[in-house]
């Protein structure tokens, strides 16, 4: 059993999360597709800006696993406290093309972190690989 410990950082809530996405691929696929053409609707609740980022990695490790689906793009379309709407760009995921560099199986929430600093905001997430 192994984890990893990862920041992200955003000017706006809204940035951090679209680069904590970025990053959860990054760190699982050597290569993903530049552009995907499957728009899906993610609806997330939660009780803080910390949970919902647990959700949001979460989902799309769900994607990815359950759908074979690499996301490519995001878009927050709004975001408050508890409650985030977004627009995700997904492309089928092809092991011929996308080779695997670390299993993520979950975001969890030990050591979780999401606030401001320094005129921007930081995220710190522990990965379960």
């Amino acid at each position: 059993m192994a984890d990893l410990g990862v920041y992200f950082y955003g000017k706006t809530p809204e940035d951090l999360l679209i680069n904590a996405a970025d990053v959860l691929f990054e760190l699982m696929l050597d290569r993903k597709p530049e552009t995907g053409g499957i728009l899906t609707d993610v609806t997330l609740e939660g009780f803080d800006l910390e949970d919902l980022l647990v959700r949001w990695l979460s989902e799309l490790l769900y994607l990815y696993s359950a759908r074979n689906q690499v996301m490519t793009g995001a878009e927050i379309k709004s975001l408050s406290e508890t409650r985030l709407e977004a627009v995700v760009e997904l492309a089928p995921f092809n092991p011929a093309v996308h080779e695997i560099k670390h299993e993520v199986k979950a975001a969890t929430y030990h050591r979780l972190e999401f606030k401001p600093r320094g005129g921007g905001w930081r995220a710190r997430v522990i990965f379960d690989l």
